[in-house]
């Protein structure tokens, strides 16, 4: 349903301008769903002499380039639980975790931003993490990665743990493009919310709830995205995280543009704004700076919507600077895209503009001739048009005063 929309506005866009929707179109494409890359499980054992340990506190930068992967190890005493952060930006890696008796999991991370992983190990273990690259486009990309903390494993920690595979579960399925997959994933993301709500980890069920409004959202079913998005905005500032409501905000200010509510829409998008306006933008986060380039475009959209084109435009430019400035590829594609439709409607309007004013030139001469025989042929043109008699052409040989009177 989606690609049937968005192939019935691209069917509007002047053909000056199909150069550039297809270059964002293969942009959006290439960053969403990158060829595959292939992955062999015993390759992993291969890696291992290359391995670098992992120590809690310490953080490792490294580059990666297409198919590329890197190896590291965190080791657990008994009873320990480790949980390690992947700062990434928009690089698109396939995650494995391996252990000692050979069992591992994998997560597809295309999402913007941090990946977590967390764990346990009853018996004490070394984990093998490998990080592969599955990019498309040429060129090595970094990332950093760090065990955030190793404790005693708890209660608390086991639900953790569960809570992180069951949503990775859920990404997994988002990876599949069958509807049901996306149905099934929406179960699971409701079963993390669940147990992050009952760890209680406030920030990871936002986090959970915003992904399942994505899916929401994917589907069509705005009203119901705009549901768990606002639920995620309530948690967040019952918990006092200010920051914490930019994703939200973000998800209800989206869903409301497509819901048609354009005045919700922007007044939430304005909060966004409002809220990252006590920093200065060098002094943002990365995160924080995206969140800004996602709220200008969406009144740039807004704006669209209602027909302010020329102030589309140059919202959706000031969008797209911050995206590329923080490496956001698929918002650059987006802005790029929304910029075409503007560009493309506000030609269409000149062109009317133009064919209007011609119109109206000549309604004007036909209208003001002073002589009846332009009336004449006014009648003419109706009886023409309409059918004509007899008793009309005698009408219209009446004399002139008729028509002048």
């Amino acid at each position: 349903m989606e690609r049937m929309k968005l192939l019935t506005r691209l069917s509007r866009i002047s053909p000056t301008l199909i150069v550039l929707v297809a270059v964002c179109l293969f942009v959006v494409v290439s960053v969403q769903f990158p060829a595959a890359v292939a992955f062999d499980g015993p390759s992993i054992q291969a890696n291992l002499s290359e391995s670098r340990a992992l120590v809690s506190g310490q953080k490792l930068s490294d580059v990666l380039s297409p198919g590329e992967a890197r190896t590291y190890d965190v080791t657990l005493l008994a009873a320990q639980h480790a949980r390690v952060i992947i700062t990434k930006g928009d690089l698109q890696l396939k995650i494995s975790l391996l252990r000692d008796d050979q069992s591992a999991e994998e997560l597809i991370c295309r999402r913007f931003g941090a990946a977590e992983l967390s764990f346990s190990t009853e018996a004490g273990a070394t984990y093998h993490l490998k990080i592969q690259s599955i990019e498309s486009e040429p060129g090595q990309r970094q990332y950093d990665v760090q065990v955030a903390g190793i404790d005693a494993v708890t209660t608390t920690t086991r639900l953790e743990d569960r809570a992180a595979q069951v949503r990775g579960e859920a990404d997994q399925l988002r990876e599949q493009p069958e509807e049901s997959a996306q149905r099934a994933a929406l179960t699971k993301y409701d079963e993390a919310v669940t147990l992050y709500e009952s760890v209680p980890d406030k920030a990871q069920a936002v986090e959970t709830l915003c992904r399942r409004g994505e899916v929401h959202f994917a589907l069509s079913e705005y009203q119901a995205s705009l549901e768990k998005y606002t639920q995620a905005l309530t948690i967040s500032e019952q918990d006092g995280n200010e920051y914490g409501t930019l994703a939200p905000l973000q998800g209800i200010s989206y869903a409301n543009v497509y819901l048609g509510r354009n005045d919700e829409a922007r007044k939430c998008a304005q909060k966004i704004l409002d809220r990252l306006a006590g920093v200065g933008p060098s002094q943002r986060p990365l995160a924080h700076r995206r969140a800004e380039a996602q709220a200008i475009n969406t009144i740039g959209e807004v704006e669209y919507s209602i027909g302010e084109l020329r102030k589309s435009i140059n919202t959706f430019e000031t969008a797209l600077s911050i995206f590329a400035e923080v490496g956001d590829r698929a918002g650059k594609a987006l802005a790029m895209l929304n910029l075409g439709y503007s560009h493309s409607d506000l030609e269409k309007c000149a062109k009317r503009r133009i064919i209007l004013q011609k119109r109206s030139r000549a309604s004007h001469l036909w209208g003001t001739a002073a002589d009846g025989r332009w009336r004449k042929l006014r009648l003419a043109g109706f009886i023409l048009h309409w059918g004509m008699s007899k008793s009309l052409w005698i009408f219209i040989k009446k004399p002139r005063t008729i028509f002048d009177s």
